[in-house]
């Protein structure tokens, strides 16, 4: 288990690296806003692929009950 923590530490690491490649701290809203939409569509297609489409249907609905209630008990944020 701890080698894929490490894994995951280093993949999330990578990822942020590259993503500030593309949206430098320094850029606007629209540079973010490009990397942010391409990983979250990204990330569906994983899903389905991997799921199907109904199971994350229900991924991304909890995903918007998790955004609009704080106090949602199954947050993801």
């Amino acid at each position: 288990m701890v080698a894929n923590d490490q894994k995951l530490r280093e993949f999330k690491q990578e990822l942020w690296d590259l993503i500030l490649e593309y949206a430098p701290e320094e850029s606007d809203s629209s540079e973010r806003f490009m990397v942010a939409g391409a990983l979250l569509a990204t990330t569906l297609e994983i899903y389905v692929l991997t799921m199907g489409k109904e199971p994350t249907i229900q991924i991304v609905e909890l995903a918007i009950d998790s955004v609009k209630n704080e106090d949602y008990k199954r947050r993801l944020h």
